[in-house]
């Protein structure tokens, strides 16, 4: 039974149906610290824009956009499509 169940993980690890623990933790801490990088960079980037903007309207318009953009870089950047909602069915060590 334990022999079928490994022939079994090989298998489908092989054909790309099962990814170790090890590598969606990886990628899952490269996406935090990207997260965490363009979150502590958007001061520093619009600080310029924001000071030239008149309106409370025009400065939240472009918060919305600095804020909106790290998750889809981070969508763009997945490696196993994890973060983007696709997890992976079965996980080996």
């Amino acid at each position: 039974m334990l022999l079928a169940r490994l022939a079994e993980l090989r298998v489908a690890q092989e054909a790309g149906q099962v990814v170790a623990i090890a590598d969606v933790a990886r990628t899952m801490e490269h996406a935090v610290a990207t997260a965490r990088s363009q979150l502590l960079a958007i001061p520093v980037r619009f600080a310029v824009a924001l000071a030239a903007e008149d309106t409370a309207a025009g400065c939240q318009g472009i918060l919305e956009l600095a804020i909106h953009a790290a998750p889809e870089e981070l969508v763009a950047m997945s490696t196993f499509g994890c973060i983007a909602g696709g997890a992976p069915s079965t996980s080996v060590q």
